[in-house]
């Protein structure tokens, strides 16, 4: 409807808005800023620089309200702005000062209540996603970036609210979204942290909807990123495919062909990157699980639709085109294209 009103109309909704943004009832005011983060998000106005960076303005200014309610509308409306700035970030960005101020308000909303967590986390996650090579000269920026991801890392471990959890395992996909972050120069070796504690949790999470965002995290990085932790992500995908099927929650059921779904796609991924130096080993770690894995895979190959399924085709015929340099190697991809070279269901 905002789109289609006269120019007139759409200044005087945002000029009632902005107004009410200085309101003495926080209620008010947190309910205006919440109202320009979702028109932040329209067509015409998240290309508008200027009301972009008002809006941020605004909620920095109201952000450290006493009140959690108000602190909650407002981190949320917090990370719907910097949504806006991904959407446009090929075209234009707010200023470094500004950006850097929502840094670290979302830092400090890592320490606060949980339904601010929620919110700040995930906008940790896009902002991280936002940094440039040459933000990564900076040493203010590579200490921005390190407490983020230490933070965010922190939660995972530490925090028992699963939507906190879930946002993080989001956030960490995003940051894999950023070649600049994979950087051998960075001497934070962020991945020591970040790969072993979403392999601990697509393992052992008791919340399937967290197991399942943790995964999605390996569906992003190239062979040479995964680096050393290749074989610990290939095996811990593979081992939580084979205990999907073990609920000690009733609840989660109704999560575990999704969380298969997952698994599977993400397996998929690490094969596509897979070289001829990672066969065998792939091979060793699978062999015991191999005819539970073959079970589960084709469980998801006859459940995926048609054009779903050229995921798991494609991964089988990665695997027969790997150039092997040993007999060794092509006994093993002839083991791995025999566990997920799928089978059809004609029944």
């Amino acid at each position: 409807m905002f789109e289609k009103l006269e120019h007139q109309k759409q200044i005087l909704l945002i000029s009632i808005l902005t107004g009410s943004s200085y309101d003495d009832d926080a209620s008010v005011k947190s309910s205006a800023i919440r109202a320009l983060a979702v028109y932040v998000l329209f067509p015409s106005l998240r290309t508008d620089l200027c009301f972009v960076e008002n809006t941020i303005e605004s909620i920095l200014r109201i952000i450290k309200d006493p009140n959690v309610l108000q602190r909650t509308k407002a981190s949320w409306a917090l990370g719907n702005v910097v949504d806006a700035l991904l959407m446009v970030r090929e075209t234009q960005s707010i200023n470094e000062k500004l950006l850097k101020q929502i840094f670290e308000t979302s830092l400090e909303g890592t320490a606060d209540n949980d339904r601010v967590k929620v919110n700040a986390v995930r906008t940790i996650g896009n902002l991280l996603t936002l940094l440039t090579s040459n933000h990564f000269k900076e040493a203010t920026w590579l200490k921005l970036f390190e407490e983020s991801v230490q933070n965010l890392h922190n939660l995972l471990i530490n925090c028992g609210n699963v939507k906190v959890k879930w946002n993080v395992c989001y956030s960490f996909a995003s940051l894999m979204k950023n070649s600049n972050c994979f950087d051998a120069s960075l001497k934070f070796k962020w991945q020591e942290l970040v790969f072993p504690s979403l392999c601990n949790t697509i393992r052992s999470s008791p919340n399937f909807k967290v197991r399942i965002n943790a995964s999605i995290a390996f569906t992003i990085p190239s062979r040479e990123n995964f680096s050393t932790f290749f074989l610990e992500i290939w095996s811990c995908l593979l081992v939580s495919l084979e205990q999907s099927n073990n609920l000690t929650d009733f609840n989660e059921y109704k999560h575990r062909d999704t969380l298969q779904d997952q698994l599977c796609s993400s397996i998929c991924h690490l094969i596509s990157v897979a070289t001829a130096d990672d066969v065998v080993q792939m091979k060793n770690e699978v062999f015991p699980l191999i005819d539970i894995t073959k079970q589960n895979w084709n469980r998801v190959f006859n459940r995926w639709l048609p054009e779903c399924q050229g995921k798991i085709l494609s991964a089988a015929e990665k695997l027969k085109s790997i150039a092997c340099k040993s007999s060794e190697q092509k006994n093993s991809v002839e083991i791995l294209v025999s566990c997920f070279q799928p089978t059809e269901n004609l029944f």
